[in-house]
Order: C-alpha cells, then sequence, then structure tokens
C-alpha cells in the first residue's frame, strides 16, 4: 500500500494549490473530492481571483438588512427554518466575529494572503501552461441604486483608513459600464 502522509479533502482551488504545496515539500498526499476537481466552491465563485478585498463579510448590523434576511427578501443570505437550530451556534459565533474591532484585526491578518493572491495564481498557471485562463479586464460590480454605491464607498473608504489600507471605489458612467458589458459578450 502506497504511503499517505496528508489527505487534503475538497479538489477545488485551495484544496488542489494545498495538496500540490505538501507535495512540493516531499509529503504524499491524497486528494480526495466527493465530485471532479472545480465542480464545488471553485465552481460557485465564478473563477474571480480577487486580491483586493478588505474586509470578511460580517454579520448585519443594520435592523433592516436584518428583517430583509428573515422575510427572505436579501440575495446575500437564504435559509430554512428548520435549519436555524442546527445552524445557530455558528450565526452567534459570525456575530460575535462581526464586532468592529474583530473585523478590523481579522482584516489586518488577511491583507498579506489577498494581496498575493493574483502572483500566486499566476504562479501555477504558468506551470500548468494554462496561462490563457486567466482574464486581466477585471470584474463590474453593479449597485441597485447610487446611495447603495455611496453607503458602501463611504463604509470601505472609512474601514480601510483605520487599517491604513488604501482603498479609492471606482465610479463609472452608464455608458462607461455599457462598453464594458459589450466587451464581455
Amino acid at each position: 500500500m502506497a504511503r499517505t502522509d496528508a489527505i487534503v479533502l475538497g479538489a477545488g482551488i485551495v484544496g488542489t494549490s494545498t495538496a500540490l504545496q505538501l507535495a512540493r515539500r516531499g509529503l504524499a498526499v491524497a486528494l480526495l473530492d466527493r465530485r471532479a476537481p472545480g465542480e464545488e466552491t471553485s465552481y460557485g465563485n465564478a473563477g474571480i481571483v480577487e486580491g483586493n478585498t478588505v474586509f470578511p463579510p460580517a454579520f448585519p448590523s443594520r435592523l433592516s438588512a436584518l428583517l430583509r434576511i428573515a422575510l427572505k427578501r436579501a440575495p446575500e443570505a437564504n435559509y430554512h427554518l428548520s435549519h436555524l437550530p442546527r445552524v445557530a451556534p455558528w450565526l452567534w459565533a459570525f456575530f460575535a466575529a462581526s464586532r468592529p474591532a474583530r473585523l478590523i484585526e481579522t482584516a489586518r491578518l488577511m491583507r498579506p494572503l489577498f494581496s498575493s493572491a493574483l502572483a500566486e495564481h499566476e504562479a501555477l498557471l504558468r506551470e500548468a501552461g494554462a496561462q490563457r485562463y486567466l482574464r486581466r479586464d477585471g470584474w463590474l460590480k453593479l449597485y441597485r441604486s447610487e446611495a447603495a454605491f455611496a453607503a458602501i464607498a463611504r463604509a470601505s473608504s472609512a474601514s480601510s483608513a483605520r487599517c491604513a489600507i488604501p482603498n479609492s471605489p471606482a465610479r463609472s458612467s452608464s455608458r462607461a459600464i455599457a462598453a464594458k458589458a459589450a466587451s464581455l459578450r
């Protein structure tokens, strides 16, 4: 029987990268997934390699946001009522981790990982001869209203300033957005 030093669960980009790095360090690695490689989370994140994230998602702090989720009117969260008792401990931990001081500390600790994400992906793509799959024309994030964009921009700028992280949300005209969308077709 073959020697196995490490078992990595999940053959998406994170699992595959982890298995590759362990193998480079001389370990015999078994990479396991219940589906074909890249069909789970790596498929769901739309293949975005994003290296400028400042803050992790936080538990909603506004009552209006909580009500939208409770009434199933929020695209960012969905739940099954029968499942809530099982996820309640996780929700409580998420709530606790969303306090401003914890978010700032998490952002500070995660920043080095996010800032090297693109370079690390590029190295893997070069090694696999797959550079042609990396598109460098960015991604477009749309907001339902000018007010929604302004609120996110203010919060992001204030939070970034507290952590001494440069951040400048870009504002595009309708014409620029239409041109970008046409170029992606």
